[in-house]
């Protein structure tokens, strides 16, 4: 079974259903809530086991009564920590989601214990002898940049999926990824290209090659039109699946998940896509982050049902 190590970051969350927010001093009732396990990584993780991974997680939570519960979380979905030591002298994050009723959505994050993420913890988490590592940017720069370092001098292949403007990061810091995965509303900080069209899709990546370095480059158009993919040499457009949208939230993390595992299991890139894209249809046609985490069984079913060409 293939194993790999997520590093990022985990939080507790309050999804809540606010309706129309209030205006400043002003105060409304909202319609529901829930709390339970988010982050990123969480979603990640928990996404690397329900598709038949040895899922390992490189995260840091509080020993508090959010980090027994995101404990328990990750043992019923078999995903180790035992590679991760809890932080002391603070909190474990957690994230406030706002649902307003035109379908838009605002999220407030408090990282607590993920800033606490040190070297100490990711040489600790490599100890594992992971096949691959996924990251995202939820945790400092510097354990970003030392995650592809630790993992090039290994030889094990980094699958990038930021899930972030670039921000104060440089992306030649990085070293050479196995794939980046980018939306594209997170192109245009990279390279200053907006993608309307397949030619600019083209000019992106090409401009993207020249700042981010990687074997493979995947970007999610949105909508009908499906996910531009590059690999230095050719590009194509891998069409989007599903027609009901009901929650799309965590499913650009799954997606990234189950393009990463499939990949590694089969090391085509393109079919690895078509895959990811399915994971992604079944992800929003359903509530909740990691409630709508699919199983590699299900992608299948939908898959052979469908007759898609994987």
């Amino acid at each position: 079974m293939c194993r790999i190590m997520t590093v990022s970051g985990v939080y507790m969350s309050l999804r809540a259903q606010t309706g129309i927010l209030p205006m400043k001093s002003q105060q409304r009732n909202g319609e529901s809530f829930e709390i339970l396990p988010g982050g990123r990584g969480t979603v990640s993780a928990a996404a690397f086991s329900a598709l038949g991974v040895d899922s390992v997680l490189c995260a840091k939570i509080a020993n508090d009564v959010n980090g027994k519960t995101l404990s328990e979380f990750f043992s019923a979905a078999n995903v180790s920590l035992r590679y991760s030591e809890k932080a002391k002298n603070c909190k474990t994050g957690y994230q406030l989601v706002l649902f307003e009723s035109d379908g838009s959505c605002r999220t407030v994050k408090f990282p607590g214990a993920n800033n606490m993420l040190d070297l100490d913890d990711l040489e600790l988490a490599f100890s594992c002898i992971p096949d691959a590592v996924f990251l995202q940017k939820e945790v400092p720069d510097e354990i970003v940049v030392e995650t592809c370092r630790i993992a090039k001098e290994k030889g094990i292949p980094v699958f990038y999926q930021p899930c972030a403007k670039k921000g104060t990061l440089s992306p030649l810091s990085l070293g050479k990824l196995e794939m980046l995965i980018l939306d594209s509303s997170e192109v245009y900080s990279y390279c200053g290209v907006e993608m309307t069209d397949i030619d600019r899709c083209l000019q992106a990546c090409i401009a993207l090659s020249s700042n981010v370095t990687a074997k493979y480059y995947v970007i999610r158009l949105g909508g009908e039109r499906g996910t531009f993919i590059y690999d230095g040499k050719y590009h194509y457009i891998v069409e989007p699946y599903g027609d009901i949208t009901v929650d799309s939230g965590g499913a650009f993390e799954i997606m990234g998940a189950a393009i990463t595992a499939y990949y590694m299991k089969t090391r085509n890139f393109r079919k690895s896509v078509i895959y990811g894209n399915v994971a992604y249809a079944l992800s929003e046609s359903r509530t909740g982050d990691v409630d709508s985490i699919p199983t590699h069984s299900e992608i299948e079913s939908y898959i052979k049902e469908k007759e898609i060409d994987v």
